[in-house]
């Protein structure tokens, strides 16, 4: 997990505000190729999500999502730009993305983001002393959640497929199903013409 902030001028450039980034990251036992789907489809299922705050109590927030392009030196990969809304007004924003790496023997899922703590200065002492690591357990706790949901998803799509012993046993069925139609007995024999067995030719309109 990372953590920092940084203070920068507001559009009036009249008032410094704080943004506090943060990122965490894990391993999943799943494809690179099907984990950003899974984890738009965790939030597609949560639009109201109930993410951990402080030791014991959750916090309610309002999510939405969007699968966007991820771009890095080697290629282009899918990511999932994400943002939520608590309920609680005392609680700040997050805007962030979900990006995964093709990591073996599965992939690496990670989790970034920033947020403007509420409050002013105040609010900006608070985060700075408490508020940072708050906001750490929670997208700790939500990626550990991710993960279990991913690899959860995984393994009921392996179950629903068919095995490679399932796949031996079909095409064994199959040789036995030609054996009994070949054993039925001889195939009916199809007489072709000949030029010596075929009527003559004769033109339209002629009579012999």
């Amino acid at each position: 997990m990372r953590a920092g902030s940084i203070s920068k001028p507001n559009s009036a450039g009249a008032k410094i505000v704080r943004i506090s980034h943060l990122s965490c990251s894990a391993l999943v036992d799943a494809p690179f190729s099907s984990v950003i789907e899974y984890v738009a489809e965790f939030f597609d299922e949560r639009p109201h999500l109930r993410v951990k705050g402080f030791v014991s109590a959750d916090i309610r927030v309002e999510t939405r999502n969007e699968i966007v392009e991820d771009t890095d030196a080697v290629r282009r990969h899918d990511a999932l730009a994400l943002s939520w809304k608590p309920t609680w007004s005392i609680f700040p924003s997050f805007n962030g993305q979900v990006t995964v790496r093709p990591r073996a023997p599965g992939s690496a899922l990670a989790l970034e983001g920033s947020y403007q703590p509420p409050g002013g200065q105040l609010g900006s002492l608070f985060d700075s002393l408490i508020g940072q690591r708050l906001a750490r357990r929670t997208m700790d706790n939500l990626l550990k959640r991710l993960c279990r949901y991913v690899e959860r998803r995984h393994r009921a799509f392996q179950q629903s497929c068919p095995t490679v012993a399932d796949l031996n046993e079909l095409v064994r069925s199959s040789d036995r199903g030609f054996e009994l139609h070949d054993s039925a007995g001889p195939a009916p024999s199809v007489q072709i013409p000949t030029a010596d067995s075929a009527p003559p030719f004769t033109p339209y309109g002629k009579q012999t």
